[in-house]
Formats: structure tokens, sequence, C-alpha cells
């Protein structure tokens, strides 16, 4: 090991990351090539049925761009290998037969009750209690896809505080409505408000910005609902007690200040956060305005038959359904619309989807017995309401169904098991060659627009290597068997990872900066051995970790590691990991999403951030001087895409689409120009044309030149968030299920 680790100082300090040959892209944005193509050309024109070499279908899930060797394209990809493990099965088990418990009983009683009462009040809390069943049952069901409790730990623990609120209310709406059951139902809340308070996830971040920030403001929306309603109830049961009027008309006050405060904060952030954010497709709200409006005038309808009937049993219980309905109408449209109006709470609520616990074969079990449990209820006859032992069951069942959901949400993993390979696919015609063996763990808390399989690999021409973050780094030969891999390079953000291994010298180079620390690693190509690890103290991103690769060059005479971290711009010594120099460069926008790589010429290098972009002198990197050259105010700038540089202009992209123009010499802002697709892919530059992708799989292409010029619009109507692999006259181009090969005939 001595006499290795001997020989890699020697070569790593001499030795250049290795450069492709002209027909071959063998790592990130094609190594030190920086999204430029050595092919003076590329195809200009294509379609899903134009110009289309071959198309290979490639299983799985993953977003990491295609690498190019001489005979091959590899790629990462992500399949799932088990659902369920045991205890997520046995909870999410428990929690399907809990829901249709609840909703059969619920459905009895409520209909039951609903056909003997005569008082408006008691029909007014049997909507509600209807209203809790039907709302605490989906939220427990579809809470895990719609919330998606995999993008942050934060949505599972609202779902369990929403539930288990509900469960309470429940308690309260199901009695006998006496001073005595809102008392200890408002105890309840109370002290279940404190536990909510008490198990917050990320306390130190939970309110890490301060009062008047839209984080404090959503961990008050949480947990202080639960509070002010037991207050409301317990002054209700203290009944006409001047301590019972302040209790009932406290959280009102309180409400109102903090809708004040919460809207106020979430206007702020729209404005200062609109031209950044990325929000993929918008979001339809479910619930329209004459979906409301028919809900109202339906219960209307309802209730003016209650009346011409004289209470009639079945119009009592016709006024609890359609009332219970459009409650769930009227309460869900208002959030609906908010996050359509909202372009910070959109990008919150990312993408949901409608996914059953248990998938759809288990909706359906919950939706036979609560069918045939209501069919029950509307044929039963006896002249007595329901007895005390079937209430204090439904009790029972919506305290234990919030518990366990709650238990489940805050606590037990979720997320499959996939297994992260690497795909080789023959360059000449398309067909897979192999899928090697892969590193298997959960899939992971991530962003709804990251994959398991997001970071590019790298090749030397002997191995190939892919990072996955946590689950490990795999090394496998070109037949793809493994030759070592590494599962001690955690990397654990909420919004999953994206930074692509290095090469340098003899060492692959990994840098990592998340909730678990940062620090930047060599291992040894052939062995898998660590030649060094740095630690990094220096600020990360708190939600999205550190993304950006690395790179290296010649800074002062010396080969470097150049790491561009999430204030930082700092050099690093190849053979040791020793810091050589650092200089404060700022965030370059505070909803900085740290993914852009950093891209230089012989003079400078130029860093792309969502507000600004920057240009830092070589010479003065090794120094103390600062190295900004100049800094040009972007307001829609580069977040995730990394910019290319042409003959002395500056070419990037946001995430919301809008391509820019910079005179690298003097930042001088050359042209703008919004194509309105959402954008992850970074461009590449061929010839004397620039290459845009949106995630929808639309390339526009474009003159790189000081002004705009379309040259061509080409849609392969797919999900992309990969970038273009340019070889040799031939694209390479990763949509979500597929892997292209693009050429014009010759």
């Amino acid at each position: 090991m001595v006499w290795r680790v001997g020989v890699a100082v020697v070569v790593l300090a001499v030795v250049c990351p290795l450069a492709s040959s002209a027909d071959q892209w063998r790592g990130w944005r094609g190594v030190e090539r920086e999204g430029r193509s050595e092919s003076p050309d590329g195809p200009l024109h294509w379609s899903p049925t134009m110009n289309i070499v071959w198309q290979t279908e490639i299983p799985g899930e993953g977003y990491s761009s295609p690498i190019v060797t001489e005979d091959a394209v590899y790629l990462t990809t992500a399949r799932e290998v088990l659902r369920f493990d045991r205890i997520g099965l046995a909870m999410r088990v428990a929690l399907v037969c809990g829901c249709a418990l609840l909703m059969g009983l619920g459905a009895w009683l409520i209909v039951a009750r609903a056909r003997r009462e005569e008082q408006a009040g008691s029909l007014i809390a049997l909507t509600v209690a209807a209203y809790l069943v039907a709302t605490m049952s989906a939220l427990t069901l579809f809470g895990e896809g719609v919330l998606d409790f995999d993008r942050a730990i934060e949505r599972a623990w609202l779902a369990g505080c929403v539930v288990g609120t509900m469960a309470l209310l429940l308690v309260g709406f199901t009695g006998q409505w006496n001073r005595r059951g809102w008392l200890v139902t408002g105890i309840g809340l109370v002290v279940f408000g404190v536990l909510v308070a008490v198990t917050v996830p990320y306390p130190n971040e939970a309110f890490s910005d301060g009062l008047l920030s839209a984080k404090t403001g959503f961990m008050g929306v949480v947990m202080l609902p639960p509070m002010l309603l037991g207050l409301v109830l317990i002054g209700i049961g203290m009944g006409d007690t001047l301590a019972g009027a302040l209790l009932r008309r406290m959280p009102i006050a309180v409400v109102c200040v903090a809708a004040a405060g919460l809207v106020a904060v979430v206007l702020m952030e729209e404005r200062h956060t609109a031209t950044t954010l990325s929000v993929g497709e918008p979001y339809v709200p479910v619930a329209k305005w004459w979906v409301v409006a028919g809900a109202i005038m339906l219960l209307g309808l309802a209730l003016w038959v209650r009346r011409r009937w004289d209470g009639a049993p079945w119009a009592n219980v016709a006024v609890v359904a359609i009332g219970a309905a459009t409650l769930l109408v009227v309460t869900m449209s208002p959030v609906e619309h908010l996050m359509v109006w909202s372009n910070f709470l959109a990008y919150q609520i990312g993408k949901p989807e409608v996914s059953p616990m248990l998938g759809w074969w288990g909706a359906g079990a919950v939706a036979l017995v609560g069918l045939a449990s209501a069919l029950a209820a509307a044929m039963w006859r006896h002249g007595g309401g329901p007895n005390e032992r079937a209430r204090t069951t439904l009790v029972a069942t919506a305290l234990a169904v919030a518990a366990l959901n709650y238990a489940y949400a805050r606590y037990v993993p979720k997320g499959p098991i996939v297994e992260r390979s690497i795909v080789s696919v023959a360059r000449a015609d398309g067909s897979v060659n192999w899928i090697s063996k892969g590193l298997a763990a959960r899939r992971g808390m991530m962003h709804s627009d990251n994959s398991p399989a997001t970071p590019t690999p790298v090749t030397d021409g002997e191995r190939i290597y892919a990072w996955f973050g946590t689950p490990g780094l795999l090394c496998v030969d070109l037949d793809g068997k493994w030759v070592w891999r590494r599962t001690d390079l955690p990397f654990e953000a909420r919004h999953g990872t994206s930074t692509s291994p290095i090469l340098c010298g003899d060492a692959v180079i990994i840098l990592s900066e998340s909730d678990v620390g940062g620090y930047l690693v060599a291992v040894d190509r052939e062995s898998g051995d660590e030649l060094w690890r740095t630690e990094r103290d220096e600020p990360i991103h708190e939600y999205a970790g550190n993304c950006r690769t690395p790179c290296v060059m010649e800074i002062g005479g010396m080969r470097t590691i150049v790491v561009w971290g999430y204030t930082d711009i700092s050099g690093y010594d190849p053979a040791t990991g020793q810091r050589l120099w650092r200089h404060e460069v700022g965030k370059q926008g505070d909803m900085n999403n740290p993914v852009t790589s950093i891209v230089s010429d012989e003079q400078h290098l130029y860093l792309a951030g969502p507000r600004s972009t920057i240009a830092l002198a070589r010479d003065r990197l090794p120094g103390d001087e600062t190295p900004i050259v100049w800094e040009t105010p972007t307001m829609d700038g580069a977040q995730c895409a990394s910019p290319v540089l042409a003959e002395g202009l500056l070419f990037a992209v946001s995430d919301v689409g809008s391509a820019f123009c910079l005179d690298a010499a003097t930042g001088e802002e050359l042209w703008v120009h919004t194509f309105g697709g959402q954008t992850y892919a970074s461009p590449v530059l061929v010839g004397g044309w620039l290459y845009f992708t949106d995630t929808a799989g639309c390339t526009n292409v474009v003159a790189a030149g000081p002004s705009f010029e379309v040259m061509a619009t080409n849609d392969l109507d797919e999900l992309t968030h990969a970038s273009i692999a340019p070889v040799a006259g031939r694209f390479y181009m990763r949509t979500e299920s597929r892997l292209y090969c693009i050429a014009e005939p010759q």
C-alpha cells in the first residue's frame, strides 16, 4: 500500500485528467471540454421519426448523462428490487385495514344517527364527523404519493399531524356533545400539539431563517392548529365563564395574525424567487370554481328537500353526505388555487401523485368495505340509535389509525429498495451489451425531479466509475464485472445527489457536501483504496447539499482540484488533498441550488449562479487578493444547467428556460431569450451552434454568437433531464426511458 500511494503521489502531481479523443465523451460534459464538442458539426433537425439512427429502451430510472467510448455508450440506472420491507409492509397492511374499519364504522354510525336527528346543530356535527372520517382515510391511504414523503421528512410529519388532529376532533364530533366531552377533546388536542412541536424534524433547521420566514410559517401552520382548536374546545367545555370566553376568542386573534403574517411571507418569497424557481408542469386544480359552486348549490337543494319533507330520515342522510362532500371541496379549493397562484408554494408541493398505499388493490379493498358498510347502514331499520360500544370502537379505531399513521409517516423509512447499476449500450446499433450487478439500497429522500441514478459516470478506457451517494461508488470493467466498490462515501440531502465523479491521475475524485458533512476524497482507480480524504468546514445548502462537480485545472503553475462550494471557491493539492487557497464568492442568490459547474478559459473561471454570474482571474486565485474581475446580476441565472464558453462568449440557461449570453471579457449582457420550458440539461456547443434542451425533450438550436438567432427547434416529446453527449457528428441523448442516437444523413 505504501509504494502504491507513493507512485500515486508522483503521478497525481504531474498527470493531467484523462483527455478524451475526438470521437469519445468520457465523463461529465466531456471531461475537460466543458460541454464543447471537437466535432465541427452535428445534427440540426430531428424528431421521433426523423434522423434517429437507433433508440434503446433503458430499464429502470435514472437521469445521468451518457458517456461515450470507441465502442459503447454508458449510463446509470436504478431498478426496483423490493417494494416494501417487512416493517413497512406490516404497517401499511395495518393502516389499510384500519382505514377500512374506520370508514365502515363511521358510515354506519353517522348514517344511523343522522336518520334519527331532528336538530340542525346535530346534523352539522355529523357532517363534520363524516368529513373527518373521509379526509383521515384519504390522507392515510394517498398522502405518501400526494405529499411526496420521499422528498422531505417534513411532509410525512405534516400528514401525521393532520391525521392526528382530525382523529381527536372526530372523538368530539361523534360524542354526545356535552361540556365534558369538549373539554376532554380540547385537552387531548393541546397535548397532541405539544407532541407535534417536540417531534418536529430537524429542529435546528426548522426555525433557522427567523420568525418571519416561509420555513417558520410552515412549521407554525402544522403545530398551531391542534393547540388552537384545543383551546377553543376547552373554552366551550368551560361554558360561560370568563376563562371560557377568553379561550374561545383568543385562537381567532392568533389565527388572524398568523394568517396575515403567512400571506406576507409568501408574497415576499414569491417576489424574490418567482423567476428562478423551477416548477415544472403547472398544477391544475381539481376543485375548480364551478365544482365549488355546484357543491354549494347541491347542499342548498338538499337542505330545502329536508325542510320540504319535514326532516325525513333519508333527507337527513343526504344532507350529511352532501355536506361532507361540500366541506371537502370548499377546504381543498383554496389550497389548490394558492398553489397555482404562488410559484413558491407550487415549487414546494412538487408533483402530486395519486398512488394509494398497497396500490390500487389495497384501495379497492378499502372501497369495497366502505361501500358494504354504507349499504348496511342505509338498510338499517332498528328503532334505537347506535350503541355506545360501536361508538367506542370507532373512536379507538380513529385514534389507532392516527397513532399508527404518525409513527409510519415520521419514523419508518420510505421508498422501495432499488439496485443502482451501470448500463452498456453498443455504439453501433444500440443493443444493450450488459447491465452490471448494482448497489442495492433504499431509493432514499430526493427532489421529485431527481432520481437515484443522476450523477454521470466517468471512464478511463479500462474501467467505468459511478457514484450514487450513500449507496456507494461502483467500479466495473468493460465487461460489466465488478472490480471494487466503496460504501463509505455518504451523501444525505433531501434533494438527493447529482455530483459526478471526476478522474485525476490515478484517482477518482468525489465531492460530497450534505447533512452528514462535507468532504473531498480521492480513491485509487485500480484498487478502490482511499488515498486521502479532506474535510471541508464550509457552509452547506440545508436542503440540497452541494451538487457541483469539481474540476481539475492548472492554477499558478500547479495542477489543482478546484471546488466551487456553497459560498467558497477553493483549490486542493491532487496528491495530498491539502487545501492550497480559498476565496469567498457568496451564494449568488439566496435560493441558490448548488448544481452548476465551473467553466474556464486561459484567463478566467466563470461561476454562473441564479442571481449573478462572476468571473475570477486564474492568476489571482493562489494569492490573497480578491480574484473577482466582474460580476453581472442575472435575474434568471443558471441554477442546475452548467454554462458553456464559445469564442469569448458565455452562454447559460436558467431552470425556467431563460437563456442569456454574456461577454466573457466584461460581463456585459448581449442578449436574453426565454424559451419557456423547464430546463435541467446543460447546453452543449457543436461547431457554431448551441443546443438547449428542456425537460419536455424540446431542443432549441441557437447560433453561438453575440446576437440571438434560432436555427432550429426539435422535439422528442419525452421527459429529458440529461445533457447531450455530442460525438463525431452524432448526438447521444437520454430521455426518461430511452437512449437515442441522432444523426443527419451524410
